[in-house]
């Protein structure tokens, strides 16, 4: 079968499994390069593993410059674009593998670069989330409205939420009440586009909090039965069947950390992520657990992002 065929039936998979279409996209265009590069070298459309294998290998090598033809010139790639590039190669030799068109998965000796370093991770210690935490109470017991202080117990839950799980906050706004599993301290983290349902679990304490959100809203004037379809974080005076948005969060942050006096720190829902990350590598949790818990679908993502061996717990305890 000929390396057109197989990229075709590729992007049928990627449409099949929901992926965006920027994804679908993107990695098209990176595989229709590497079969101009094919032409170009003149191999054969036809290949075994060895001579696939080799054409990637040269073909990567091969990512040096582009013809920019606005400029009509030669331009130097990117660090962003070559490893975008081999990303798509990578993907594409686990696909041929997976159905036995090739018969070796090489796909990771194929390395991204370095260069690209991750942004440092912003930790917070159990002093500035216990001050934060006492913040939430406060405004919760000082709220003028009924109203009020819903929405602060709302942000308390938010934040608990994802400190103590490390779910991304896209995964936590569209949590509904059928996805809270009381009785069982599971949290259940609906499956979307290629990414697979799965359960989390969460303290009894973070499930009280739940318990305590759930009580409050039931007080409000207008609370309706219908509520406990909708999703469980909703904006003041807004239907929750309507969710509230990133920036929400991102804002209620924000004046946390800034009543906090936390001035020289970044505190992000990602922020909280990597804390809790390093958190249970500290208390020995497994790349493979980890994996698991914050909904990667491969060890190696986890492993790039958070290494046991290289990164302090700064925690202070």
């Amino acid at each position: 079968m000929s390396v057109i065929k197989w990229i075709r039936y590729y992007s049928l998979e990627l449409k099949a499994l929901n992926r965006s279409s920027h994804t679908v996209r993107t990695y098209g265009y990176d595989l229709q390069q590497f079969v101009l590069y094919i032409r170009d070298q003149r191999l054969p459309s036809q290949m075994d593993t060895f001579q696939f294998k080799q054409a990637c290998q040269s073909y990567l090598l091969s990512l040096q410059t582009y013809h920019d033809e606005d400029r009509g010139e030669e331009l130097p790639y990117d660090d962003a674009t070559i490893n975008r590039k081999r990303s798509s190669l990578r993907s594409f030799i686990r696909f041929l593998s997976r159905l036995n068109y090739i018969t070796e998965d090489f796909s990771s000796e194929i390395e991204l670069s370095n260069s690209l370093a991750q942004p440092p991770q912003v930790l917070l210690t159990y002093e500035e989330i216990n001050e934060m935490t006492k913040i939430l109470d406060q405004r919760i017991f000082y709220g003028k409205t009924e109203e009020l202080r819903l929405m602060h117990r709302r942000n308390k839950v938010a934040f608990l939420t994802l400190l103590e799980t490390g779910i991304k906050v896209w995964e936590l706004l569209i949590l509904k009440w059928g996805n809270i599993l009381l009785d069982q301290n599971t949290i259940v983290i609906p499956k979307r586009k290629s990414i697979e349902t799965r359960d989390v679990p969460c303290s009894n304490s973070l499930a009280q909090e739940f318990r305590l959100y759930l009580e409050h809203m039931r007080k409000l004037k207008n609370f309706d039965p219908s509520f406990l379809d909708g999703f469980l974080f909703f904006g003041a005076g807004k239907s929750p069947m309507i969710a509230i948005t990133p920036k929400t969060i991102e804002r209620m942050f924000d004046s946390l950390a800034k009543e906090a006096g936390i001035e020289n720190k970044n505190v992000t829902p990602q922020s909280l992520r990597h804390t809790m990350v390093h958190y249970q590598i500290g208390q020995q949790k497994s790349i493979e657990e980890l994996t698991h818990l914050l909904g990667y679908s491969r060890k190696s993502v986890a492993k790039h992002m958070y290494d046991q061996h290289e990164f302090v717990n700064i925690i202070s305890k």
